[in-house]
């Protein structure tokens, strides 16, 4: 296990997490079944309240993940994400 940390490109949400999996798949499987299906069930309900499509819904592919290992400069230090 390692320790990810899984951003998103999804505009009007703009998160980081860090996850511990197996490998950047599993990172971003579990931050989409944690966060971007309760996220997705209410922008259904907001929009089905507005009566039209006032927000949009996040895609599995707008998340991204890295090893929290790989984000290490030349020098040893960790680069600024955000």
């Amino acid at each position: 296990m390692k320790e990810y940390l899984v951003s998103s490109d999804y505009g009007q949400w703009d998160n980081t997490w860090i996850v511990l999996a197996q490998n950047a798949k599993d990172a971003i499987e579990q931050v989409y079944q944690a966060y971007v299906v309760p996220l997705n069930e209410d922008v259904r309900i907001e929009n089905e309240e507005a009566g039209y499509k006032m927000l949009r819904k996040c895609f599995k592919n707008e998340l991204h993940a890295r090893s929290i290992g790989s984000l290490h400069n030349e020098h040893g230090k960790i680069i600024l994400v955000n």
